[in-house]
């Protein structure tokens, strides 16, 4: 069998008992945090548990007085040499037995088991027939113990229950204790232990004291709780708690101050509320490693600060958090809004930051906001409008786009930059290839930078041809053609390394002052043959680089089309998966459309699924207070959203969660149950209840019957009260008559009712004891009920007048009126009948019966072996539980049979598919009534008494200390 879960949800309770009612083999891993309890089960029963920090096995030893502390010592010691065991040490010494020892394992054990009921979540696995060595240490190998997993459960669930109480005054271990001014520890108590006490001499977490004590955790707690009580100890306050952290960073106990300022940050509102706290705590995270809390953090205190109108010291947090690296768009526009408190130095990178973060994050709608701010201060900078340009051409704004850039070419014409100018008449273009006259303004501006770099060339060649004529006059001929040639290599290196660009007016340049100025030189051809050449090149350049253009633009807007389209089929498919149910694949879809297509599609329309379920069904869902709908119920919400659900169910506990956006695509509610409504009778109730459209009969030992309206049972104020019994004694027993009731009482009474009022139509009564419940014709017109003298009563059902009177000659215990006469069971299980005359037809006895008869007047079980302990009785059969672990159903036309898990209380209610049991601890089973099999359990704080189906899926508990509950089963 695998077995695999959260304890939050399939408690240790249910595991135990599981596994050793099926009696299995294996080991039972539990882990919470870094905690691990392994538990090694076989057939059912708890050989030994395993643990990364188990209860020393001297600590059980020294707590029994059986050796001193000395000798705990020296046996380690010796130990440590000789590598034996430290019981077998003892053993040997004489100190201890065997006995000793093997009782001295098992508390141990035990003791690691009830550590495991303070657990509050967790996770299980059971391994079956599964048992490593390294499970068990040396002392469990050799030493053979079995404890019955139902014994640890009732005292697991007992100190549970005590733990309840213990967190009523100590509510977070991490919580810092202190003793108090003048508390004087007082001996004597069970639970004031020298020892315990001794430990909060100093201030300390809880969590630290249950470490270092000497006594279990448990018995550690009840003591704390106790000198809490008593007012010996106290929690440190939050100035205190400060204090302490300013301590332990001195100290530089980083990870104790970090536990300390967790556990402030999560219980102390105080703390949440002080912008101080949280920008310091942010700023020791931040720097010791938790950034992202660190992060949170600052910028929480940054809010806060807002909040109170401390712009000053907001800023300057934020600025921390900035100088750190925080980059979050959340902090970005805090600092933005603080903008007055910070100098242009400051300002710059942050408005530099904010506008990378919205663009990456598609926030575009925020972004153009963001920029509209700056336009009165930004309106004159090119560089400003080149940026919104490029925001709205991410967007897909391509006129808009156009427009900002057209600004920015604007200013830049003043400033004559224009290498910028024609780059952005290029953007332009590839935005919008049909504008020809862009293309025309291209090709003048490239024209005009070229004649621009031609002047400079003609002043160099105009300068440079004087200085080389006078320098003719006065230097030999050879060096004119040197010089020339030198200018030709030049361009040639010139044209080369402009060879990639297509732009060789500098190379034409220098060729034209050899065809210009060396013209009686050997280079003088070729560099005017060079001209033309690049002249043509450059053309071709040109024309080519337009063709390029128009043709990127062309593979870029296909390549638009195309992503559109791969867009829309995700959407599609996204919507499809999530109408089939499939929604992990839905958000998979989602996410890679928010990753890969965010500029085609709006984020903002983008939402997550998720299905909110519960057991059972049906509970009414609410949303950060808005109700939605019923489950299942399927959500939608951006991402990253976080928001708080809260599940209602008729007879339910309501349950809540605060949900964050952990990639989760199902959200799970187990709804415990609770009663409808209860009630607390001043003596138990007993018997069974009468029920009668909205009235309810509800017989007390208090010697009285109530009638209430069932909806609303408040015994102080009921629609009516009856006195027809003695305190303490036995109940009458009720039936339904018509619109009237029927009671019998023990004392011999029997008695017609109104059931509105409580009225008595008529009454009759007998000399002695009445033993069977009344029976009742199928037309209504008599009742029968048999005594202890053996006698059997018909009654006129309408006057209470005796019709006739027939002899048993032994104590009845059932009476059937059928239309061929009577039949009666008495105690000695031999059942009687006689015609409609009154003559007796025959007597027969019966070996074993349930002692009660089925509505044809046949006596069911007779043939059925073991002991009849429980009976409950309905119209069309009864219902017994044989040797406390069977409940039968027996009728005229079969008999259902089916096992419970534990001894029976009462009679159980049964349904179309299950069984309501109850046990004798307290509890009530609901079964599957063709399996067994458990389906929901629930404690009462009582002994189980006694069930009757109500009206609407409900059912009425009556438990030993007088309280009746209401339960709601639906459709069970």
């Amino acid at each position: 069998m695998t077995l695999k879960g959260q304890l939050q949800h399939f408690g240790l309770a249910e595991l135990f008992q599981t596994l050793a009612l099926n009696q299995h083999t294996g080991t039972l891993v539990v882990e919470c945090g870094a905690e691990k309890k392994c538990i090694h089960f076989a057939t059912g029963s708890i050989s030994f548990v395993s643990t990364g920090q188990s209860i020393r096995f001297g600590e059980i030893l020294l707590r029994s007085g059986l050796v001193s502390e000395q000798d705990i010592e020296s046996a380690i010691a010796e130990q440590e040499e000789s590598g034996r065991l430290v019981g077998r040490i003892l053993i040997d010494r004489g100190l201890i037995s065997v006995d000793d020892v093997q009782t001295a394992l098992q508390q141990k054990v035990e003791e690691e088991l009830y550590d495991l009921f303070l657990w509050e979540r967790g996770t299980f696995e059971f391994l079956p027939d599964y048992c490593p060595e390294e499970l068990a240490d040396p002392l469990q190998r050799y030493t053979q113990i079995n404890i019955d997993p139902q014994a640890v459960l009732m005292e697991g669930l007992r100190q549970l229950d005590e733990l309840r109480i213990i967190k009523s005054l100590i509510p977070d271990f991490r919580a810092i204790f202190r003793r108090a001014k003048g508390a004087r520890f007082q001996p004597g108590d069970p639970l004031c232990d020298a020892s315990v006490w001794e430990l909060t001499k100093q201030p300390a977490p809880i969590t630290d004291l249950l470490t270092s004590s000497p006594r279990t955790r448990f018995q550690t707690l009840r003591c704390l709780h106790h000198f809490v009580a008593q007012g010996w100890l106290q929690a440190f306050d939050y100035k205190e708690s400060l204090d302490q952290v300013q301590q332990l960073k001195k100290q530089e106990e980083v990870q104790r101050a970090n536990e300390l300022l967790h556990y402030l940050l999560e219980s102390c509102d105080e703390a949440r509320q002080d912008p101080k706290f949280l920008s310091d705590s942010g700023l020791h995270f931040y720097d010791n490693g938790d950034r992202e809390l660190g992060s949170r953090l600052l910028l929480e205190a940054v809010a806060r600060f807002q909040s109170q109108q401390r712009d000053a010291e907001a800023w300057e947090i934020g600025q921390h958090a900035f100088r750190r690296g925080d980059r979050g768009s959340e902090l970005l526009r805090s600092l933005w809004a603080l903008r007055a408190q910070g100098n242009p130095k400051q300002l710059a990178p942050i408005r530099e930051a904010l506008t990378r973060s919205l663009t990456e994050e598609g926030r575009f709608d925020e972004l153009h906001d963001h920029l509209d701010e700056l336009s009165t201060e930004m309106g004159d900078s090119a560089q400003y409008w080149v940026e919104r340009g490029d925001v709205c051409r991410q967007q897909g704004q391509i006129d808009t786009a156009n427009s900002h850039y057209e600004q920015a070419i604007s200013l830049l014409s003043e400033k004559r930059n224009l290498p910028e100018i024609i780059r952005l008449y290029r953007q332009i273009y590839d935005l919008d290839p049909e504008r020809t006259e862009v293309r025309k303004r291209i090709q003048e501006l490239l024209a005009l930078e070229e004649e621009r770099e031609s002047r400079k060339i003609r002043r160099f060649t105009t300068a440079g041809g004087a200085l080389i004529g006078l320098l003719a006059l006065l230097v030999y001929p050879v060096r004119y053609e040197l010089r020339a040639r030198e200018l030709f290599q030049e361009a040639l290196l010139i044209e080369s390394a402009h060879a990639s660009t297509g732009q060789y007016a500098d190379a034409r340049a220098v060729y034209r002052v050899i065809a210009e100025d060396y013209s009686m030189s050997t280079q003088a051809g070729a560099a005017s043959d060079r001209m033309e050449t690049l002249e043509m090149e450059e053309r071709n350049f040109r024309e080519d680089e337009q063709s390029r253009l128009r043709n990127a633009h062309e593979a870029a807007k296909q390549q638009r089309i195309k992503r559109e389209g791969e867009a829309h089929d995700l959407a599609t498919a996204a919507t499809e998966a999530e109408a089939a149910g499939r929604l992990r694949e839905a958000r998979r879809i989602y996410e890679r459309l928010l990753a890969d297509y965010r500029q085609l599609v709006n984020p903002e329309k983008i939402f997550f699924p998720i299905q909110i379920e519960s057991t059972p069904a049906g509970a009414v869902v609410w949303i950060d207070g808005v109700e939605r709908g019923k489950t299942p119920y399927l959500h939608r919400y951006s991402p990253g959203e976080e928001f708080d659900v809260e599940i209602h169910s008729r007879g339910r506990s309501p349950d809540k969660h605060h949900f964050t956006d952990d990639g989760r695509v199902r959200l799970q509610f187990d709804l415990s149950r609770i009663p409808v409504q209860r009630a607390t009778f001043p003596a138990p109730c007993d018997g069974e209840l009468l029920i009668s459209g909205r009235l309810l009969i509800v017989p007390c030992r208090d010697g009285s019957l109530y009638g209430f309206d069932y909806r609303t049972v408040d015994p102080e104020t009921p629609l009516w009260r009856r006195s027809v019994g003695t305190v303490g004694h036995p109940v009458p027993l009720l039936a339904q008559i018509e619109d009237d009731g029927l009671l019998t009482t023990p004392s011999g009474l029997i008695e017609r009712f109104d059931l509105a009022t409580g009225d008595a139509m008529w009454s009759r009564q007998t000399t002695v004891p009445i033993t069977s419940p009344v029976a009742i014709s199928a037309d209504n017109q008599k009742v029968a009920f048999g005594d202890e003298s053996g006698a059997l009563h018909i009654l006129d059902a309408q006057s209470g007048e005796l019709l006739s009177r027939l002899e048993a000659q032994y104590p009845v215990v059932a009476v059937r009126l059928l239309d061929a006469g009577v039949h009666a069971l008495t105690r000695e299980q031999r059942r009687i009948r006689w015609d409609g005359a009154g003559q007796q037809i025959d007597s027969k006895q019966f070996a074993q019966s349930p002692g009660w008869l089925l509505p044809d007047g046949s006596v069911p079980g007779a043939k059925q072996a073991g002991k009849f302990v429980s009976r409950g009785r309905n119209d069309d059969g009864t219902v017994h539980f044989v040797a406390g672990a069977q409940w039968v159903l027996w009728s005229p036309n079969q008999v259902l049979r089916g096992r419970v898990p534990t001894a029976t209380a009462c009679a159980p209610v049964i349904g179309a598919k299950t069984v309501l049991h109850g046990t004798p601890d307290g509890r009530l089973l609901c079964l599957r009534r063709n399996s067994g099999t458990q389906v929901w359990a629930m404690s009462t704080e009582a002994n189980v008494w006694g069930m009757t189906p109500g009206p609407e899926h409900t059912v009425f508990v009556m438990l030993a200390n007088g309280k009746l509950l209401q339960l709601e089963t639906g459709a069970e």
